[in-house]
């Protein structure tokens, strides 16, 4: 049995390695709601929106292929977008680990690389070396969160800030959010994805 699982689990950190190669299309702090909604037609099936004031939050479900499926049964995932006058503001994704813990993790791990990297406007890793090694700097940040200690993450030269914390079902919540706004007279934050 524990073979099997090991098989698996590299099975799953292989799809996970080769998810973050094409995008799942998570929303780009900033970018225009209509934009996003043209891109997550493919991986994101949309659920409700809700109105409160001046935000709408729109939820989706994640789409998942059955190889997918197959590796990590039980594996889910959600999706909130915030969205202000036509434009996305902040996000949240929860994902649900699923019966076989390590498959489970190694796509909460690709998927939270994925959320960050299109949050934030960052360009994805291109070495495999490079990508391989942020993997596994965000499956220790998992680690750390199914401990109990969430983990927020920046990228310099990138606004905003990557949460990581523990949901109540013990799956994983990543959500991006703008730096605060600076001081009256102060200079705008800004991506170098969008200079």
């Amino acid at each position: 049995m524990i073979q099997v699982t090991k098989i698996l689990a590299a099975t799953t950190i292989s799809i996970a390695l080769t998810l973050l190669q094409c995008s799942c299309v998570e929303a780009r702090l900033g970018e225009t709601y209509a934009s996003f909604k043209v891109k997550a037609a493919k991986g994101f099936k949309f659920k409700n929106e809700t109105k409160k004031d001046t935000r709408t939050y729109y939820m989706f479900s994640m789409a998942l292929d059955p190889t997918t499926q197959q590796a990590a049964p039980g594996f889910a995932g959600g999706l909130t977008v915030t969205v202000v006058n036509g434009h996305v503001t902040g996000q949240s994704m929860v994902m649900r680990l699923g019966d076989n813990y390590e498959a489970g993790k190694a796509l909460a791990t690709a998927h939270a690389l994925d959320f960050a990297y299109e949050s934030l406007g960052k360009p994805s890793p291109k070495s495999k070396e490079s990508t391989e090694k942020e993997f596994q700097q965000y499956t220790n940040a998992i680690d750390m969160v199914m401990g109990g200690s969430p983990q927020n993450l920046r990228y310099p030269g990138f606004n905003g800030v990557i949460t990581l914390s523990l949901a109540p079902d013990q799956g994983v919540i990543i959500a991006a959010t703008p730096d605060a706004a600076p001081p009256p007279g102060g200079p705008e934050p800004v991506n170098k994805a969008n200079k």
